[in-house]
């Protein structure tokens, strides 16, 4: 569906009827993408292939490194079937691109099969127009399918044209690796107004989606309603504090018990969880004084949360004294986080 040709703009007639839609636990319902969004390919690829690599700490705690020539910004991690999937930014001195890995069990990643260089999702080189021709970080990685019953995935991530500006947009693949970029409602292709929207996560409830992202320090919330591509901003200023750091949502669905919604995010070089004060994810929100007490040392950004068949797992980047950052790994055993070590061969 997707070919590694650029899709130019006398080809936007035959893209006009695509749509997308979205597997939600309980329904599906069809966005339609308007006659001004046409797919987007992606940027040109540089860089050579990246491996994360599983490193044991001083403490035995399992730690994922992309090796000191690289810096990691930001990431996501779905597990899909049996198999775990993760999309890792690339920072390389001026620019950021977005690499793909796979992993049988979430803590041993190798480059996706499928790519052949170094970037999944590059800047946009051939639109000088656009919001992301000089770096692209990775936000929420959703699945879906196509209108003809593909599946496939949606990505929501941050674009900066080099100018300071972050802005956000959509991106849509049939094999985790080779993005399309999906034309957002905004005249330089993004999904909001406004010049510092960035660090998007988006979950599902029922039938309607909820983006959460930063904005100058706040974190924002827009509703995304049945049969609709674009979200429209309820809230923005969720947590009522500044200086938040990338977060991710859980909903009651996938968090379980009290029937709240959860939000871990990055603050101060911590991580904190917040749990809603409400059933409604509009509603207040509960942020606690103390952060988590992870098992490893460090300065702590970017969580992310998956379910597994042995529990919750809790992936966030560490940065160490010398700078260097990796992603590390914690599994929940109660209320407590401890350290989740390689399995022995």
């Amino acid at each position: 569906m997707f070919s590694n040709n650029h899709i130019h703009k006398r080809q936007i007639c035959a893209l006009l009827a695509l749509s997308l839609v979205y597997l939600t636990p309980i329904t599906s319902f069809t966005v339609s993408i308007h006659h001004r969004s046409l797919l987007k390919q992606k940027g040109k690829q540089n860089g050579a292939t990246l491996a994360l690599q599983a490193i044991a700490l001083d403490n035995g705690n399992t730690a994922l490194s992309l090796g000191p020539s690289a810096s990691l910004c930001g990431f996501d991690i779905h597990k899909f079937g049996s198999e775990y999937s993760l999309w890792a930014d690339d920072y390389n001195g001026t620019s950021s691109s977005i690499s793909c890995h796979t992993s049988p069990n979430g803590l041993s990643f190798i480059p996706n099969p499928s790519s052949l260089q170094g970037a999944s999702l590059a800047p946009n080189v051939d639109d000088w127009w656009y919001f992301d021709t000089h770096s692209v970080s990775v936000g929420s990685v959703l699945p879906a399918s196509t209108g003809d019953g593909k599946e496939c995935l949606l990505m929501y991530y941050t674009g900066s044209d080099g100018s300071g500006r972050r802005r956000i947009g959509t991106a849509v693949t049939q094999n985790g690796v080779d993005w399309g970029r999906i034309e957002g409602p905004e005249p330089n292709g993004n999904l909001f107004p406004g010049e510092e929207n960035s660090d998007p996560t988006v979950v599902r409830s029922g039938e309607r989606s909820y983006m959460f992202f930063n904005r100058d320090g706040k974190i924002c919330l827009a509703t995304q309603e049945p049969g609709k591509f674009e979200f429209t901003i309820v809230n923005s200023d969720v947590l009522g504090l500044d200086d938040v750091g990338r977060i991710t949502v859980k909903s009651p669905g996938d968090v379980g018990g009290d029937g709240l919604w959860s939000m871990y995010f990055s603050k101060g070089g911590e991580i904190f969880e917040a749990k809603g004060e409400t059933q409604s994810v509009t509603g207040e929100w509960n942020v606690p004084p103390e952060p988590l007490k992870l098992p490893t040392d460090g300065k702590f950004s970017c969580p992310r949360i998956v379910e597994t068949e042995e529990g919750d797992r809790l992936y966030y980047i560490s940065e160490k004294e010398g700078g260097e950052k990796t992603i590390e790994v914690a599994k929940k055993i109660g209320e407590e986080w401890a350290e989740l070590k390689l399995p022995t061969i």
